[in-house]
Formats: C-alpha cells, sequence, structure tokens
C-alpha cells in the first residue's frame, strides 16, 4: 500500500474516533495498528482539537506528515466498536486500501437512532431516575415530561446554532421551570424530579474520558474535557437556579 493511501486510512479512522468522543490513548493506539499492520513507522499526536501523523511506509520509502483540524465532538461509542473492530480486523487480514477505505467512509456515514426513539429515551430516562432516587410513580412521570421537554429544548437550541453555555442553560432553566411547577401545584418532591430531569444534560462520558485521558498521560486533553464538563455543570445549575428563582416569585 502507497504511503499517501495508508495515511488517508490512518487519519479517517483516527477522525471518527475522536469525533465520536474517544479517549486520546484509543485513537492513538488505533493510528499506530493501521500504520504497522503495512509495514509502515511512524508516530502520531493527538489533541481534542487535532490529529497529527507522520509515518514512512518500507514498500515505497515515502514520507508523510498529516495535519487535520477537528471541530466536531459528540458521543457516539457504536462508531467507535466498529473502528475498533476494523483495526484489528486490518491487523489480522491486512486488506487492500480500496475495501478498507470503503468501510471506514459507511461507518463514517452509518446513521444516528432515530429522533423518536431518542426523544422516548430522554423522556424514560428522567422516569427510571426518580423511581430509583425512591419517587412515585407520578413524580416518575412528570419527570418523564420534562425530560422530554429538556431533550427538545437542547435539541431545538443546537440546531439554531447556539454556543454551548445557553444550550445548557437554557436547558437547565427548562428542568427547574417543569420541577417547580410540579411541586407547586402537584406536591412533587422538586429535589428528586429536577434531579431526574437533568440527568441527560450530565456529561458523564466526558468526565470518564477526562479521568482515563490523565491517567494515560493525556494531561492536556484530559484538562480539556474536565474543564468542558465542568462548564456544562456550571450552565446546567445556573438555568436551574435561575429557574425556580423566577418561579418563586410567582408562588
Amino acid at each position: 500500500m502507497k504511503t499517501a493511501e495508508l495515511m488517508e486510512i490512518a487519519l479517517k479512522a483516527g477522525e471518527i474516533l475522536l469525533v465520536s468522543g474517544a479517549e486520546i490513548y484509543r485513537v492513538e493506539e488505533t493510528v499506530l495498528r493501521i500504520l504497522k499492520s503495512y509495514d509502515a513507522e511512524g508516530d502520531c499526536f493527538i489533541l481534542l482539537s487535532g490529529i497529527f501523523i507522520t509515518a514512512r511506509n518500507f514498500e515505497d520509502q515515502g514520507v508523510t506528515t498529516v495535519i487535520k483540524r477537528i471541530e466536531e465532538q459528540k458521543n457516539d461509542l457504536k462508531k467507535i466498536e466498529m473502528v475498533n473492530s476494523l483495526s484489528r480486523r486490518i491487523e489480522k487480514e491486512k486488506p487492500p486500501y480500496s475495501e478498507v477505505i470503503k468501510a471506514l467512509n459507511e461507518i463514517e456515514n452509518a446513521g444516528e437512532y432515530g429522533f423518536p426513539l431518542k426523544t422516548m429515551a430522554s423522556g424514560f430516562s428522567g422516569l427510571i431516575y426518580i423511581l430509583l432516587l425512591g419517587g412515585t410513580i407520578y413524580e416518575a412521570l412528570a419527570g418523564f415530561a420534562v425530560s422530554l421537554s429538556v431533550f427538545l429544548i437542547k435539541t431545538l437550541l443546537e440546531k439554531l446554532g447556539l454556543f454551548l453555555f445557553a444550550v445548557y442553560f437554557a436547558s437547565g432553566f427548562v428542568a427547574g421551570v417543569g420541577a417547580a411547577i410540579g411541586a407547586n401545584f402537584m406536591n412533587f418532591d422538586i429535589y428528586r424530579t429536577i434531579t431526574g430531569s437533568i440527568m441527560i444534560l450530565v456529561p458523564g462520558m466526558a468526565i470518564t474520558n477526562g479521568i482515563k485521558d490523565a491517567l494515560y498521560g493525556d494531561t492536556v486533553s484530559s484538562i480539556y474535557r474536565l474543564a468542558d464538563a465542568l462548564f456544562i455543570a456550571v450552565a446546567v445549575a445556573g438555568g436551574v437556579v435561575i429557574a425556580l428563582a423566577a418561579v418563586a416569585r410567582f408562588f
């Protein structure tokens, strides 16, 4: 395989992993595994905002360095698993360039779960968490409605292109208003309702990966992820507090 083709494969695999929320060590390990599988010698440096790869292929003695700017970040465990499986198949079978790039394109373009399913899942998330916290079935149903509303508002604001703080602040505000109204009119436990309703906003994957990056020595990426998670938590908490203060003026 030519150096340029090999670098295209390694770069695309790394990009899919990084965009999908994979840990830094996993991205680096996958890139290096692909290079090594085709008898290339190289190195890579991965940040959350970019990929840097350099390699020399012993087949054509070509030396290539590529840089890719990463602007999008989301969580997609399915794509991470698919790229991991493909990289291990590459290591064992060494398939040709055309087959590998086709598989990567299919992974990259793989559709997400439908909007109705994600909406219902967000509602059930609030319902289940409230039940786990000891809430009544009526509180759980209220949590279902509030969580569903939070998800719809968050999705709408993201499509409008609002910046991160505004999206999560508004989502926390909706959760606070919904919980406060339920507590005042239907005698629900406001704290359980709020807790269950904002669970879909908790950046659990970012916190987990931030800690794992720190353990693997990727300090810059770890600080970035944890700071991002803290930023989201502050935005959500701010929205909830403002909502409670605003509703309290009317009740």
